[in-house]
């Protein structure tokens, strides 16, 4: 199956026209990554997204000299996406292991510039599905860290969750240029 024939049966490009879809489809590489493939590093610089096809991809956090998986994602799922946003390049904030053999499609950050000017429409369009990806992920870890602190008003350290609601506070705001 051609990259604008996979493009077009995944949900988040479904309002995505033909020539739309050729468009990024040119533009797109294919990914293959073994099982135990490292696909981002935490703390590197990322300058791609990857939208996986095949397979499952652990998201792992180091915590206190660990890795904690802190989440999985499998087929339809997009990774990374941050990195296509940032004009310098964005340092990742997990890693991201491929817990089976994976396929994904990648898309560069110099892709979506290009677009910009050559296609403003698949950039918009482009930008639409990273947005409301990243608008569901925030809203699943806000409800996390409500669900967290109601639990912890008790029984946690109130300097620790202050330190946490500060972070956020000064994370979420507006950045300054």
């Amino acid at each position: 199956m051609d990259t604008s024939s996979i493009l077009k049966v995944l949900p988040a490009f479904s309002d995505f026209q033909p020539d739309e879809l050729e468009y990024l489809a040119a533009r797109i590489e294919a990914g293959s990554f073994a099982e135990g493939a490292v696909l981002m590093q935490e703390g590197e610089n990322s300058e791609v997204t990857h939208i996986l096809l095949r397979g499952v991809v652990e998201i792992r956090k180091r915590f206190g000299g660990q890795d904690v998986v802190v989440a999985e994602l499998v087929a339809g799922s997009l990774l990374g996406e941050g990195g296509l946003l940032s004009a310098i390049p964005q340092k990742t904030m997990a890693m991201a292991i491929a817990k089976t053999a994976v396929e994904s499609l990648v898309i560069q950050r110099q892709t979506l510039e290009t677009a910009v000017t050559e296609n403003p429409i698949v950039a918009f369009k482009l930008l639409r599905v990273i947005g409301l990806v990243l608008s569901k992920k925030l809203r699943l870890v806000n409800e996390a860290y409500v669900k967290l602190f109601m639990e912890n008003r008790g029984a946690g350290s109130t300097d620790e969750m202050k330190e946490l609601q500060d972070l956020l506070a000064k994370e979420w705001a507006l950045p300054e240029s």
